[in-house]
């Protein structure tokens, strides 16, 4: 079994954070959601780190409602996401709330 390090990747803390924001920003309707659960917590000015909690969270909840569903449209993405993340606690929320917030900055 292929164990992942806990190394940074690609100039990211790990693996598993940097394959969830590129799939986010990837997949426009993904980087929509994110953007459309974030953007309140960002014009209250909240950290990062309880931004990128929330997105992650719900992420997370997709997945595996998507999953779950299986004749979902998004069911691939959903799957795809699951299986390249592995572990989503792993995800850095401050790093992937700063990345967040600033992309909802940047589309304002």
């Amino acid at each position: 079994m292929f164990e992942r390090s806990t190394e940074e990747h690609n100039g990211w803390p790990n693996y598993e954070t940097w394959v969830f924001w590129l799939h986010i920003t990837n997949t426009q309707s993904l980087l929509r959601a994110a953007v459309y659960f974030a953007r309140p917590l960002v014009e209250m000015d909240y950290h990062p780190a309880v931004v990128g909690d929330v997105v992650i969270r719900h992420f997370k909840e997709w997945c595996w409602n998507e999953i779950e569903s299986f004749q979902s449209e998004q069911y691939r993405d959903a799957l795809l996401m699951a299986q390249d993340v592995g572990s989503f606690w792993r995800i850095d929320d401050v790093e992937i709330g700063r990345h967040v917030i600033d992309y909802v900055k940047e589309s304002s």
